[in-house]
């Protein structure tokens, strides 16, 4: 499938669309995927630590093809998000670009890292919370990510989705 705006492959979703808890990258990985490599293997680490099993998330991204200024491009992304984000009882945004739209541009990823926000769009789900882009484990160690799963952990458990 191909962006309707620029033409370019998309990277579809992964999971079953029925799955509760959505995971929300910044853009897909080398591998086309919405997370890969060492991204994708410090996530299944991490969550598993904490009782999450990540194969029984949806993962998605906000950009479903390289990042560009194209409006349209944007708008399209967007829309599919939002079908992406409805009906789930958890999402997990990770990384400037899905905070800022489930925001409505209102906070920047470093103010509400690890923290519970509430959307300023139409998303209902009983937990959503920000972390930052797991790549920034590799640049300024694990820590942060890791204080913003824990925390995304014991949301899911407080509200009965673990």
């Amino acid at each position: 499938m191909n962006c309707p705006s620029c033409n370019k492959e998309l990277t579809l979703p992964t999971g079953f669309e029925e799955f509760y808890i959505l995971i929300v990258g910044n853009e897909p990985g080398g591998e086309g995927k919405p997370f890969d490599g060492n991204t994708l293997r410090i996530l299944f680490a991490e969550l598993g630590k904490l009782g999450v099993d990540l194969n029984s998330c949806r993962k998605t991204n906000y950009w479903m093809h390289s990042k560009n200024s194209n409006a349209n491009c944007r708008k399209f992304m967007e829309a599919q998000l939002s079908k992406e984000a409805k009906g789930k009882k958890a999402i997990l945004l990770m990384g400037a670009e899905p905070v800022n739209f489930f925001t409505a541009r209102k906070y920047g990823v470093k103010e509400v890292t690890s923290l519970r926000i509430e959307s300023e769009t139409s998303f209902s789900a009983p937990v959503i919370m920000a972390s930052v882009n797991p790549s920034e484990a590799f640049r300024k160690g694990i820590g942060e990510l890791r204080l913003a799963l824990k925390r995304f952990a014991n949301a899911l458990e407080q509200e009965g989705i673990l």
